[in-house]
């Protein structure tokens, strides 16, 4: 028998007191994130302001549709160790989260990921890992599983939906003044990665402008909804078209061309980012606008006899932002590598161990010629181990646009470290290097 408990879809309903809560234990509201930012004086920067535009917007769920849907193999390996062979998008994550669930050490647990195209994010979070692990373990046997499209769709987390209130202030002469924002994400039913993907969207949420004013509050609350995930961008999109929505209406009441006026407020060396931290240098957004307006031809427009003869309705549109290269929002990245240089007197065999997925990027190849060049070898003379808990350290996630930087210099480190062994002489060089 089960009894019908009230359901919640709505985020924005959700947050209220009287709202029915998702999990027992949450307490008094089904708010689950909340940050702030408080910086300058936003009432007395709008009391200055000629103009001031508020604005409300929604962004959808998304999903990620990645050709191949959850699938996986699990068996008990020769060292007793349960083995998961499925897509991921980061090996050691997937160890650490089966083995909890399973009550075993993480040692007793081994992920493999086979090269495979399509994940988006969508493959950050357990969809199949876990159930292969357990049957696998308990059964003593192989077992193997594979999602249809309406399990997979049903199954994995989406981009989170959001509604994203704004009110921008600027002088006349073009100048941003204060920004006050509001951004409510749909968390879903879990608690995936809401909190990241929120501390993304609260970075961006200014644009790629300076700003010395600024007040933003933004929720990641639960609702009964499919839980909100990873999805390529992770959370700058949709705070990002809130920011180039209301940069577009201020510079129509300002009566300013958006590009120039997107270019006056353009972070620049030196610039504080929204949240106060002072901006990565160099820091290349203005000329970024300036090599897109050209090759736009920006406001050239066509032939006015071009116009009259067609009868397609044609417009322009401009847009800037800006997204992180990592985890961000203060996680301590990381990413390791092993090379093992082989031969006598030349170097015959690269080997090269990393954890690395590969989801269609083209990571597995670019890791490869990376190698070749650090070591100073063709590329066909390098082998690679990737994508198994059993022989590599942790890569980190292939996600937040990071891992050909990451694992870059992660082989760059290990690869000087091997030749200096190398030059003395030891055979096998073997190194290993944590960026």
């Amino acid at each position: 028998e089960y009894e019908d408990l009230p359901v919640v879809t709505d985020p924005v309903e959700a947050m209220k007191a009287g709202s029915p809560r998702v999990h027992e234990f949450i307490g008094d509201s089904n708010i689950c994130v909340h940050y702030k930012i408080r910086k300058g004086n936003v009432n007395e920067a709008f009391a200055k302001a000629d103009v001031i535009v508020e604005g409300e917007y929604h962004t959808p769920v998304q999903e990620h549709a990645y050709l191949q849907p959850e699938a996986g193999l699990a068996y008990i390996d020769d060292e007793n160790r349960v083995t998961v062979v499925c897509g991921g998008q980061w090996t050691h994550e997937d160890q650490e989260q089966i083995a909890h669930a399973l009550h075993l050490p993480e040692e007793r647990i081994r992920v493999i990921y086979p090269a495979i195209g399509g994940a988006f994010g969508g493959r950050e979070d357990m969809s199949v890992q876990i159930v292969l692990a357990l049957a696998a373990w308990k059964l003593g046997r192989p077992v193997r599983i594979i999602w249809s499209r309406q399990e997979s769709i049903i199954g994995h987390g989406k981009r989170h939906s959001a509604v994203l209130r704004a009110k921008w202030g600027a002088t006349k002469d073009g100048r941003l003044v204060a920004i006050q924002n509001e951004i409510i994400g749909d968390a879903g039913a879990y608690m995936y990665t809401t909190n990241k993907v929120l501390g993304n969207s609260t970075i961006t949420s200014t644009g790629p402008y300076f700003v010395p004013n600024v007040k933003t509050d933004v929720y990641g609350v639960y609702t009964n909804n499919a839980p909100g995930a990873a999805f390529r961008g992770f959370g700058a999109p949709q705070a990002l078209f809130m920011a180039e929505m209301q940069m577009n209406k201020l510079a129509e009441k300002l009566g300013m061309d958006p590009v120039e006026f997107r270019l006056k407020n353009a972070l620049k060396d030196g610039d504080t980012l929204g949240v106060g931290t002072p901006s990565p240098s160099p820091v290349s957004v203005i000329q970024c606008i300036e090599a897109a307006r050209e090759k736009f031809e920006w406001n050239n427009g066509r032939k006015e006899e071009e116009r009259e003869a067609s009868h397609l309705k044609r417009g322009q549109g401009f847009a800037a932002g800006f997204k992180n290269i990592g985890f961000s929002f203060g996680y301590q990245e990381n990413c390791w590598a092993r090379i093992e240089l082989r031969g006598k007197s030349d170097i015959d065999e690269v080997i090269l161990h990393h954890a690395s997925a590969e989801v269609g990027q083209g990571t597995h190849t670019v890791m490869t010629q990376m190698a070749a060049e650090a070591v100073g070898v063709p590329y066909e003379k390098v082998k690679l181990v990737a994508s198994d808990t059993a022989v590599t350290g942790s890569s980190g996630s292939v996600s937040a646009s990071r891992m050909t930087f990451m694992s870059g210099n992660a082989i760059r480190g290990a690869a000087e470290l091997a030749l200096k062994k190398w030059q003395a002489e030891e055979r096998p060089a073997v190194a290993e290097f944590k960026y």
